[in-house]
């Protein structure tokens, strides 16, 4: 009885783990975040976003176009940078955040 009941509970345990893993590689997965960036007119303008969105922490693949005034940044999954700090540090390298869209993120 008893080697049942720790069967039991030791398939469970497996379970629960096995699902917890998962999770944790779904929460932590990287983000990708468009941005739309108002009152850029050159080249020189996407370099300035772009130094200032590197000094984020856990930033990567970064792309400013601006032909289509987007910045694009991917945000690693253990980082605590959020969105709300991308469009920060966009506003503070001088540039207006455009209004968001419907989906403002992309699953890389």
């Amino acid at each position: 009885m008893k080697s049942k009941h720790l069967v039991i509970m030791l398939a469970v345990a497996s379970v629960l783990l096995a699902a917890g893993i998962a999770w944790t590689e779904y929460a932590h997965r990287p983000q990708t975040l468009v941005i739309p960036v108002e009152g850029m007119s050159c080249e020189g303008c996407a370099v300035t976003i772009r130094e200032s969105l590197e000094k984020l922490p856990g930033t990567s693949d970064i792309a400013i176009s601006v032909e289509s005034a987007e910045a694009t940044v991917t945000i690693d999954g253990w980082s605590e940078t959020t969105r709300d700090d991308v469009e920060m540090a966009i506003a503070e390298a001088g540039y207006k955040v455009g209004v968001r869209s419907n989906s403002p993120t992309r699953d890389p």
